[in-house]
């Protein structure tokens, strides 16, 4: 029963090809972060930064971190978003906030809610290192 159970989750897709691969990834990037320097809390946070250099890290980053053949070359997430805390005061409150465009831009292209879920908790996951409360 043992080797049902693994031949199962070998034969089931990553979340990377669940939620329709890079494409569908950058649609929803491009989507995300439209809504995030838009927003008064978090907006003001990339002004003067070079977004869509931003933006083309994150894919990478999702990618890879839901799975796919992506590879990540940026820096470590607590590195990567000192300055945001340091210089902006970037805590919970900020990172709720993120999360909750995140599930929205998520339901608003289709994604289903298992898959949704997903990738909310895969980014959940990185909260700690974010906000550089842990390496």
């Amino acid at each position: 029963m043992a080797n049902a159970a693994v031949q199962l989750s070998m034969d089931r897709p990553t979340l990377f090809e669940r939620l329709g691969g890079e494409t569908a990834i950058m649609a929803t990037v491009d989507a995300f972060y439209e809504r995030l320097i838009h927003d008064s809390l978090v907006g003001p946070m990339f002004d003067g930064m070079d977004v869509e250099a931003i933006t083309k890290k994150q894919v990478a980053f999702l990618a890879r971190a839901f799975q796919g053949p992506t590879v990540y070359h940026g820096r470590p997430l607590n590195e990567s978003h000192r300055q945001l805390v340091e210089e902006h005061g970037m805590t919970d409150v900020h990172f709720d906030r993120v999360m909750e465009h995140l599930d929205e831009v998520l339901g608003e292209l289709g994604v289903e809610d298992a898959e949704r879920k997903e990738v909310l908790e895969v980014v959940e996951a990185t909260r700690e290192q974010v906000l550089g409360r842990r390496l």
